[in-house]
C-alpha cells in the first residue's frame, strides 16, 4: 500500500512497523517482536554505538559498528553519508542530529532508521533485517512555481532504466559503492533541456550481490507513477530509500538557445529541413532583388544628369553641322 504522509513523502508502509515524518527526516521503527525480552540489555548494548557512530563515520562518510553480547542482544548501528565529496564536518553534524533524532523518535525498536536530506541512521540487533523496506520521497519540490507538470510513465521509466543501469556499476565500485550519471532530455516542442544527477550508493558494509539486489529494488519502484518526482521541473530533487542501499534525483532545466532549437528541429523533422530550404532560397532571392532595385534609385540621379550631359552634347554637335551648312551655301 502507497500512503501519502505530510510533507511531501510518499511511503511504502510495511506490516509491523511504523513510519512519521520528523523535523524533515523520514523516520522508520520496527516494533519488537512479540516475546522480545531484554530491552534494558539491547539498549545498553545500543546506546554507546550511536555515540561513538559520528565521530567513527565522518571521516569517511561511512561506518558500521557491532557489540559484543548474545545474538538476541548483540546491538549493530550503521551511518552513511549520501554522495561522495560531504565535507566531513558537514558529515559529522548530520549524522549527529540524525542518532539524536532516531532514538528519540523510536525508543527501544529493535530495528529503525532515519533519513534526512543528508545522511542516514539505522540500528537493530544482529538478527533483524529489513531488505524489502522501500521509501520514495520528495527532499525538494523545485523552484520552477511556472513548470508545474505530472511526469509521464515514460520519463519515469527512462529515469528508473538509468538507475538499473548503475546498480552494477555501483555494486562493483570497490569500497565505494557508489556511481553517478547524467540523465539529459530535451523536450517535444525542443524549447527545454531536462538534465537529471543520478545517484546510486550502497551501505558500504553489504555485499556486491545485496548492493546490486536493493539498487534493483529501488529503481523498481521509480518508474511507478506518481510519486513527484518531474524531470520537468527544475530544482526537484527526489530520493529513494532503503536500510541497505539509497537512490536520489536532482533535476535541471534550462532554455534551448535558438540556434540549437533550430538544429535540434531540422535534425529530428526532415519536411522541416526542406521547408526551411525554400523559406532560405526564396528570401534570398527576395533580398537580392531588393538590393538591385535600391542600387538601382540610388544610381537614377546619376543616369540623368548623364542623360542631360548627351542632350546638350547633341545640341552642340547639332548647332556644328547648321553652321558648316551655312558656311558651305
Amino acid at each position: 500500500m502507497v500512503q501519502i504522509v505530510r510533507i511531501n513523502f510518499l511511503v511504502l508502509v510495511t506490516a509491523s512497523s511504523a513510519t512519521s515524518e520528523l523535523s524533515g527526516s523520514l523516520l522508520k521503527c520496527y516494533q519488537a517482536p512479540p516475546g522480545t525480552n531484554n530491552t534494558a540489555l539491547f539498549a545498553e548494548a545500543l546506546l554507546p554505538l550511536l555515540g561513538a557512530l559520528p565521530s567513527v563515520a565522518a571521516p569517511t562518510g561511512f561506518a558500521s559498528l557491532r557489540s559484543g553480547g548474545t545474538s538476541r542482544d548483540r546491538a549493530f548501528a550503521r551511518a552513511l553519508c549520501f554522495g561522495d565529496s560531504t565535507p566531513p564536518a558537514d558529515c559529522l553534524r548530520c549524522l549527529s542530529d540524525a542518532a539524536r533524532n532516531v532514538t528519540a523518535g523510536c525508543g527501544t525498536s529493535r530495528l529503525a532508521g532515519i533519513w534526512t536530506d543528508g545522511c542516514f541512521v539505522a540500528y537493530g540487533t544482529a538478527d533483524t533485517s529489513a531488505d524489502a523496506f522501500r521509501s520514495r520521497a520528495i527532499i525538494s519540490l523545485g523552484s520552477d512555481v511556472t513548470r508545474v507538470t505530472n511526469a509521464s510513465e515514460p520519463d519515469l521509466r527512462r529515469l528508473a532504466d538509468v538507475a538499473l543501469s548503475l546498480a552494477p556499476r555501483a555494486a562493483a565500485n570497490g569500497p565505494r559503492m557508489l556511481a553517478t550519471a547524467d540523465a539529459t532530455a530535451v523536450s517535444n516542442n525542443y524549447a527545454w533541456r531536462s538534465t537529471v544527477r543520478v545517484l546510486a550508493q550502497c551501505a558500504r558494509d553489504r555485499a556486491p550481490a545485496e548492493c546490486l539486489r536493493c539498487l534493483q529494488g529501488s529503481a523498481r519502484e521509480v518508474g511507478r507513477c506518481c510519486w513527484g518526482l518531474d524531470p520537468w521541473r527544475g530544482g526537484v530533487a527526489a530520493a529513494v530509500v532503503g536500510f541497505d542501499c539509497y537512490l536520489r534525483f536532482e533535476v535541471a532545466t534550462a532554455k534551448v538557445a535558438l540556434p540549437e532549437l533550430i538544429w535540434l528541429a531540422m535534425k529530428d523533422n526532415p519536411v522541416f529541413v526542406v521547408v526551411c530550404f525554400v523559406a532560405t532560397f526564396y528570401l534570398a532571392a527576395v533580398l537580392a532583388v531588393l538590393v538591385l532595385i535600391t542600387r538601382a534609385n540610388k544610381m537614377k540621379p546619376a543616369l540623368q544628369a548623364l542623360e542631360e550631359e548627351i542632350a546638350a552634347l547633341q545640341a552642340q554637335i547639332k548647332a556644328v553641322h547648321l553652321q558648316l551648312a551655312a558656311q558651305t551655301n
